[in-house]
């Protein structure tokens, strides 16, 4: 570490603040000016109140695993409520172990092997996967004396529920998933129209089934490609673009070039919808737009013309900003690429969020499994056929929707955790002067300190957050009952809707102050209140600076995601089309994957661009502020 100036060493940092003519308050220790910050743990309550939430979830895990079974789900159940390769048989033998449907309700019948081949024409019941003889007897409809013809007889059986045509299948966790719907529904409508009943609509089932099992078997064939390309391929281009980044005349270019073309764009715009608005008002096109068209289109010209010159002003004021916006997005990215452990973060942010979510998945699947069996009925081609739905008492309704919070606040905290972490990575490297003795701080030890002393305020944060995201699925929820009930209350759906719109709204802004809140912590090591506070006064106090810099950011944001996408996407289809475009039934459907594969990479980098971004503008205001020190990083800036 380089030696540090001690000019305001010896007085309050209050007074070096109000000195330099700063309205701007802050405290007397942080990162930048002690080596060691004595960081205490803050906001204590709110983690007490999280362990509470992962304990009843705990308990209601283990309740759920005394009442429940979750082989009822994760096995298939016949038509008898009997669960493959678990329950017996009336004669005391084990029942199969594979599940194959019998009837248009869903029902199964437990089987041997999955069957390898499609019979679509049989001639015997031979041919059918049936139900047991003493069980089809019983069912409304099969048991019609009048179809002596054997396969006549077929046909019936087929349509009143009682068998079901043989099919070539996938054995997918002891579920034989047919493999194909070709040719399924011609075969049961010509059935139906030879006994006198309609047809049904073939047309949703025959095309998805099929293209996704063809999509499937396509991923087996090129997921090697697939992971090289999406992931790897990403993750370079990512570092290749922060490394492009930091070169002065490429950022500056580029930055400059998109916010010329803001006006430029907005002005061409006014200009099309002008000529658009004088060439159809011509007497042969007054048959095809009326007057109010013409006149709305040649107002929306000019709207576009004022708020071109509009942007042009703004520019024209922010000029400087924008300069110090591209230099601070350049001292961004070359925090992240000298800090390179940071691009691991997110990764193992979605190991920890895998793994919470596969323990709540397990838990919800138990909870799923204490249901009890009600019968209900459908009806098809003029029989009905039984089947069996699960209810819940109102408790466990409850516990679904607890579950369903525990989920949201869970993730938004790891979230905040990573956010913390990535904010004390980057703001010890702002304020470590002389790097040619290296960096302070690295990935594991910034992840200690925000876990020890601040999982408090994370977890802070994310309920705030969490809270707005579960009252936003209650919403959701009522909106799709009164939908599903046939209520078409206009005025229902509207209040619920900007409900809706509000809440997203507030949940942005609480993302905003959050992400903020946390740089603060983490520079000061404050609780989330007390920051948050500061976080928001410091914004107010530079709005016009940070205007800039949003712009900025967005900008930068926009490039590297088509940078990240579009070259991973390029060279991916590249490696398809040379490797496995004579295996692929679609190569457009691989190529599709890899670029979402892509797009959440990018949010990755993205995420740790804009949290490097909004520290390192933190930093650069407290250093400015305080003016404690030779502000190395603000001269450069």
């Amino acid at each position: 570490m380089g030696k540090r100036d001690t000019t305001y060493s010896e007085r309050s940092f209050e007074e070096a603040d109000s000195s330099s003519g700063s309205s701007f308050m802050v405290g007397k220790s942080f990162i930048g000016n002690n080596e060691e910050l004595k960081r205490r743990f803050t906001d204590p309550l709110a983690l007490i109140l999280l362990f509470c939430v992962w304990g009843v979830v705990f308990w209601i895990g283990s309740w759920s695993l005394e009442n429940g079974n979750i082989s009822m789900l994760v096995r298939g159940t016949d038509y008898n409520g009997r669960k493959c390769g678990v329950d017996f048989m009336d004669d005391g033998s084990l029942l199969p172990p594979k599940w194959y449907v019998t009837d248009f309700a869903g029902n199964g019948k437990c089987i041997e092997t999955c069957p390898r081949k499609t019979i679509l024409d049989p001639i015997s019941t031979d041919d059918l996967i049936c139900k047991e003889t003493v069980d089809i007897s019983q069912i409304e409809g099969c048991s019609d004396d009048s179809f002596q013809n054997v396969n006549s007889t077929a046909q019936h059986l087929i349509l009143c529920g009682g068998c079901m045509y043989e099919m070539k299948t996938y054995d997918v966790m002891n579920f034989c998933l047919p493999s194909s719907f070709h040719g399924l529904f011609d075969a049961i409508n010509k059935a139906a129209n030879e006994t006198g009943y309609a047809e049904i609509d073939k047309s949703f089932f025959s095309e998805r089934f099929i293209y996704v099992g063809k999509f499937a078997r396509d991923l087996m064939t090129s997921w090697k490609i697939i992971m090289y390309a999406g992931i790897g391929g990403s993750t370079l281009f990512g570092f290749l673009y922060l490394v492009l980044l930091r070169l002065p005349i490429l950022s500056k270019v580029t930055i400059w070039t998109s916010v010329v073309l803001m006006p430029f764009a907005f002005a061409v715009g006014g200009y099309m919808l002008s000529e658009l608005s004088m060439r159809y008002s011509l007497p042969e096109f007054q048959d095809e737009y009326t007057k109010t068209t013409l006149q709305l289109m040649k107002y929306s010209g000019y709207l576009l013309y004022i708020v071109a010159f509009l942007c042009l002003l703004l520019l024209i004021y922010l000029r400087k900003r924008i300069n110090l916006a591209i230099g601070i997005t350049k001292a961004a990215a070359k925090s992240v690429s000298e800090i390179p452990s940071t691009i691991i973060h997110p990764f193992i942010q979605v190991m920890f969020f895998a793994g919470f979510v596969a323990a709540w998945a397990y838990i919800t699947l138990l909870l799923a499994s204490t249901g009890n069996p009600v019968e209900k009925s459908a009806s098809a081609f003029g029989h009905s056929i039984a089947f069996r739905i699960y209810t819940f008492d109102q408790n466990t309704k409850y516990w679904f929707w607890f579950l369903l919070f525990s989920l949201f606040w869970t993730a938004q905290f790891i979230l905040a955790i990573g956010q913390i972490t990535l904010s004390i990575c980057f703001a010890k490297w702002y304020f470590t002067e002389d790097r040619d003795y290296g960096i302070e701080t690295n990935l594991w030890s910034a992840s200690l300190t925000a876990i020890y002393y601040h999982s408090g305020t994370a977890a802070f944060g994310s309920i705030l957050i969490a809270t707005t995201q579960f009252i936003r699925s209650v919403l959701l929820y009522i909106q799709t009952k009164a939908k599903r009930s046939g209520t078409d209350n206009k005025c229902i759906q509207c209040v619920l809707s900007c409900l809706q719109c509000c809440f997203c709204f507030v949940e942005k802004c609480l993302k905003f102050i959050n992400k903020n809140a946390y740089v603060h912590t983490a520079i000061f090591g404050h609780s989330f209140c007390k920051s948050g506070r500061e976080a928001f006064e410091l914004i107010l106090h530079n709005a016009i600076r940070f205007t800039a810099i949003g712009v900025v950011q967005e900008i930068a944001v926009i490039f590297c995601r088509l940078f990240i996408v579009i070259g991973t996407t390029l060279g991916g289809a590249y490696l398809l089309n040379e490797h496995k475009a004579d295996q692929l039934s679609s190569l457009f459907s691989m190529i599709a994957v890899i670029f979402v594969i892509s797009w959440f990479v990018s949010s990755m980098f993205i995420g740790i661009f804009c949290t490097a971004i909004t520290t390192v503008t933190q930093c650069f205001l407290v250093d400015e502020e305080v003016s404690y020190k030779v502000k190395i990083w603000t001269h450069a800036i």
